[in-house]
């Protein structure tokens, strides 16, 4: 019987991180259980992270996929004035509902810190911003994948659509729903000729009392893997050159 142990290694570069590296270990099979234990980490030119992961495929008998994990991360992404770290947990589940079509439900627990990675000093009007926050997010989500093949489709449709329901636990600054939609459509009018389309949405709906939304939660535009031709993050810049 083959054994349940795997190890993971990877290296690459793209304009996103710069270069970086991956890896994981894990066991497919704990205790003889079905289980997967997965401990992975991502180091790169912006920042790391890191994720320690239980995966169990039929959660307490039933169809439902549940994936729980502890993770703890450090981001300056390019062309950003700031940085993040972010430590905590999260829980997952998912399941197919039809053919092709599969729902889950993630929640998760963040404790967030927000820095400069300039000298340039925080507006007095940020401040709040630089201060440490507890965060609950619960996300429903959707998935419909009619693909041939996940590494060469060529034929039939992805799309994904998942709103986060986040809430600040001592401040209303992380009150808002996050709505994110993406479709991915392939057609093959002729062997060896593909042709692809992707459109995706996002929109920020704040509800608490602040009606403001933090820098570290917006969404940012620019590069090579959403607007090509435009700098990491700087598609649209502010009077002093920040995104």
């Amino acid at each position: 019987e083959k054994k349940p142990y795997f190890a993971e290694f990877a290296v690459g570069y793209d304009t996103q991180r710069l270069f970086y590296t991956q890896a994981a270990v894990g066991d497919n099979n704990l205790l003889g259980l079905n289980k997967q234990l997965r401990a992975e980490l991502e180091w790169s030119q912006i920042g790391y992270r890191a994720e320690l992961g239980l995966t169990e495929p039929r959660f307490f008998g039933t169809r439902i996929k549940s994936h729980t994990a502890l993770f703890t991360e450090k981001l300056e992404e390019l062309n950003k004035d700031f940085g993040t770290r972010t430590y905590g947990a999260s829980n997952a589940f998912s399941r197919e509902l039809a053919k092709n079509l599969t729902g889950s439900l993630n929640f998760r627990f963040e404790y967030r810190e927000q820095y400069r990675t300039d000298s340039t000093p925080i507006p007095e009007e940020d401040a709040d911003q630089y201060q440490p926050r507890s965060i609950l997010v619960g996300t429903p989500g959707l998935a419909y994948n009619s693909t041939d093949s996940f590494i060469r489709p060529t034929r039939g449709i992805r799309a994904t659509g998942s709103v986060d329901v986040s809430s600040g636990m001592k401040n209303s600054l992380d009150d808002f729903f996050k709505y994110r939609a993406e479709i991915r459509a392939y057609h093959t009018p002729i062997q060896r000729v593909t042709l692809a389309v992707r459109a995706r949405v996002g929109h920020i709906d704040p509800y608490g009392s602040r009606g403001r939304i933090p820098e570290d939660q917006l969404f940012f535009l620019g590069g090579t893997t959403d607007v090509r031709g435009f700098s990491e993050n700087k598609l649209r810049v502010d009077d002093q050159g920040d995104p």
